[in-house]
């Protein structure tokens, strides 16, 4: 493991070190979500809505690749524990310890997917937010193993990683569109809030498309008077 603590300005490439890619780049994502876990699953426990969502393909998905990933982080620790068997080298304490958190965060998050199905929830923040968090945090390790042809003397743990960072991105992709499977009817003037997705909310791309439909509507309007009167005998 390098120790330099001028690693990031000594190489030709934004290098960091192993203890900082196993540590403030694994606590700060799965630190938001258990910082928020407590609020969030008590704002669940009080939500007053009785009917729970069906599971959709897209609820299920997220749920399967949650689940995927802690089985990848698993299978990494073994890997590390068989490395050190073999070579009488010890894995540090800080890799086991992000493999860890990662496991336990990744069953969290496939279980507040279930969660978030029974109490009438669509798209939520805290997945968002930490799934974000975690493509951005995980691609430096990413690049790092690449650039460093980690994939030479541990090719089946470089692929490990690669699918794990692959599946990440994958279901954030998932959670950035809202999943309306089940939710029933709405009344025609029901607010596209309702529906939108989280980033939707956040930077208030609902209501955009709102106000372009009725500033366009009157000229619409007007065009189809005037073709009916054409057409008209």
């Amino acid at each position: 493991m390098p120790q330099d603590t001028n690693l990031l300005l000594q190489s030709s490439w934004p290098r960091l070190t192993e203890c900082f890619q196993y540590t403030v780049l694994v606590y700060v994502p799965f630190g938001i979500l258990w910082l928020c876990l407590p609020v969030y699953l008590v704002s669940l426990r009080l939500s007053k809505v009785t009917n729970s969502l069906p599971i959709s393909c897209m609820s299920a998905t997220k749920m399967i690749i949650s689940f995927l990933l802690a089985i990848i982080c698993v299978v990494l620790i073994v890997g590390d524990v068989g490395y050190t068997i073999r070579s009488h080298q010890d894995i540090s304490l800080a890799e086991y310890s992000s493999y860890i958190i990662r496991l336990v965060s990744y069953v969290i998050l496939g279980l507040i997917v279930y969660m978030e199905r029974r109490c009438h929830v669509t798209s939520s923040g805290l997945p968002f937010t930490t799934w974000f968090f975690l493509v951005i945090c995980d691609a430096v390790p990413l690049y790092s193993k690449i650039m460093l042809k980690e994939y030479d003397p541990a090719l089946l743990k470089f692929c490990m990683f690669v699918l794990l960072y692959a599946l990440q991105v994958l279901v954030f992709l998932l959670h950035i569109k809202a999943d309306n499977f089940g939710i029933g009817y709405l009344p025609p003037r029901t607010s596209p809030e309702v529906t939108a997705s989280f980033i939707s909310r956040y930077l208030y791309i609902w209501i955009a498309r709102s106000v372009v439909f009725e500033s366009l509507a009157p000229r619409i309007l007007r065009q189809e008077i005037r073709l009916l009167c054409v057409l008209s005998p």
